[in-house]
């Protein structure tokens, strides 16, 4: 393996590292702000999961061919660090911007919902 050929597998593992960021960030304001309920948890945490192996699988193959070398999962654990550092709380407010329609007409569907049924916030338990 050429000094080249390792260079271009530490840029996808880094790549790599901060998708994974992205996502579990994506997971995590769906999670939180539309507050579907515990099964979306649990399934979300599955599908992250799911994603995070063929996604990982695919960029090393791309980038070497599928030699697992020291320096892949450290690289891929240093993009991810980074991302978190740097780019996580620019990117969640933009995620909650962009979700942001969804989640005004989530509650106000709730709103109605609670309007047809005759519950007010005075006689809510």
């Amino acid at each position: 393996m050429s000094l080249h050929d390792q260079w271009v597998t530490v840029g996808y593992m880094l790549y790599a590292g901060a998708i994974l960021g992205v996502t579990y960030d994506l997971c995590y304001i769906l999670e939180t702000k539309l507050q579907i309920g515990r099964w979306f948890g649990w399934l979300s945490a599955a599908c992250y999961w799911l994603f995070a192996v063929l996604f990982v699988f695919d960029c090393i193959m791309q980038a070497n061919d599928g030699q697992m070398r020291i320096y892949v999962p450290i690289f891929i654990l240093l993009g991810g660090w980074l991302y978190f550092r740097v780019l996580s709380s620019r990117m969640r407010k933009f995620m909650v911007f962009l979700m942001l329609p969804i989640i005004v007409g989530k509650r106000w569907s709730n709103r109605c919902r609670r309007k047809k049924n005759g519950i007010t916030k005075k006689n809510q338990v």
